[in-house]
């Protein structure tokens, strides 16, 4: 997901820049996308588990927004309210793997999980 976005970071770097902010006492912010084309049930539990690995205190998890300009726009949307679409929550985006309501579960599955197991509080183990 990281190369189809062109992000120019690995996850080991990721992970790195992670542990020293930890370290050192830095808050820390992630911010994931869902839904880009090659989106799959695997990269999703990839995202999840480098979420739970690198703990950060705020979760970010937005759904792709196929602006127009965007590699991601497509004719169906020319008709579309774009002032009713962003990232956080938006009806028209799916892909080959998921539907529109796919992915709002998804975001919401990450979001609950991520608030039930307080991965941001167990940084020392202390709950």
């Amino acid at each position: 997901i990281l190369n189809e976005m062109k992000k120019g970071v690995t996850v080991a770097q990721i992970k790195r820049v992670f542990k020293w902010c930890h370290e050192v006492g830095l808050k820390t912010r992630a911010f994931f996308i869902i839904g880009l084309p090659s989106e799959s049930w695997w990269t999703l539990n990839e995202s999840w588990n480098l979420i739970y690995e690198i703990k950060p205190d705020v979760l970010g998890m937005t759904i792709l927004a196929p602006y127009f300009g965007t590699k991601y726009y497509r004719d169906e949307f020319s008709d579309t309210d774009w002032s009713k679409v962003d990232e956080y929550s938006n009806d028209i985006w799916y892909t080959k793997n998921f539907t529109n309501e796919q992915l709002k579960d998804i975001q919401k599955f990450f979001y609950s999980e991520f608030d039930s197991i307080s991965i941001h509080k167990n940084r020392t183990g202390n709950g």
